[in-house]
């Protein structure tokens, strides 16, 4: 956080976060930006969220970095004994590839409408 006094008055200036997302087999990735968005299910089978497999939930993080690219971590959270995390990062350079990713895959595809929405990404019809 930088606070600066321009002309009498005080001005208080967040600069971009910086982010380390684990990844599973690799290094953690880390970038300069901000956080667009967040969403997940739930493993209770209670939940209008469910994940459909009691004790696992998926979890999608969407970032905008400094330089204007997207990153999607998604993570695969497990509760059960002898069970580990995963966790991958998918860097895209627009915001239409991005949501085509998002309605690709089936663990994320329930969010799609979601991300189009807060990318403005929508689907002309002619």
């Amino acid at each position: 956080m930088t606070i600066s006094l321009p002309r009498g008055r005080v001005r208080v200036e967040v600069s971009e976060m910086r982010f380390i997302l684990e990844r599973t087999g690799l290094r953690p990735a880390v970038f300069e930006g901000e956080e667009l968005g967040r969403w997940s299910t739930s493993p209770n089978n209670a939940s209008p969220r469910y994940s459909g497999s009691p004790g696992r939930w998926t979890e999608l993080y969407l970032y905008r970095t400094a330089k204007g690219r997207y990153v999607v971590h998604l993570v695969h959270r497990t509760a059960w004994d002898g069970e580990e995390d995963t966790a991958k990062v998918v860097v895209f350079d627009t915001k239409e590839e991005v949501v085509a990713w998002v309605e690709e895959q089936a663990t994320t595809a329930r969010w799609a409408d979601d991300v189009a929405r807060l990318l403005e990404v929508y689907e002309e019809l002619e």
